[in-house]
């Protein structure tokens, strides 16, 4: 699996989460950046081509669909169709951060409403196939 890419795509997810509901808040925004520092840059081993650490192409992609105010079905679309065409190359330690991350997202602002709800289902569902 492409760890940039997959960042990039994880980066989709996280925005569709986040402005699934019309707007993108201060508290989703902060989790992102949360996410990203705490989990995601300590366990990446690699840099990209301009020397930064490959996990804040996540939050760089998340802010360039904040910024393009970006359709949330099809970047949710997106990222799962990712990981359904990297299915074999997956496994239960990254479904685990994938849905843990989500959840976060989805919480962050005065819980999780019901257009959250369904991705978070759909989520589940999708990484659940084998």
């Amino acid at each position: 699996m492409n760890r940039q890419l997959f960042y990039k795509e994880f980066g989709r997810l996280l925005y569709a989460l986040a402005a699934v509901d019309g707007q993108v808040s201060t508290k989703e925004v902060a989790t992102l950046k949360r996410i990203v520092k705490e989990r995601l840059v300590p366990h990446e081993l690699f840099k990209d081509h301009f020397g930064s650490d490959q996990a804040f192409t996540t939050e760089f992609e998340f802010d360039v669909l904040v910024d393009q105010d970006a359709d949330a079905d099809a970047c949710f679309d997106s990222f799962i169709a990712y990981m359904s065409q990297h299915r074999d190359e997956k496994h239960v330690a990254l479904d685990h951060a994938i849905l843990r991350a989500a959840d976060e997202v989805a919480n962050a602002f005065h819980g999780v409403n019901k257009k959250e709800l369904g991705y978070l289902v759909e989520l589940r569902k999708a990484l659940a196939k084998h």
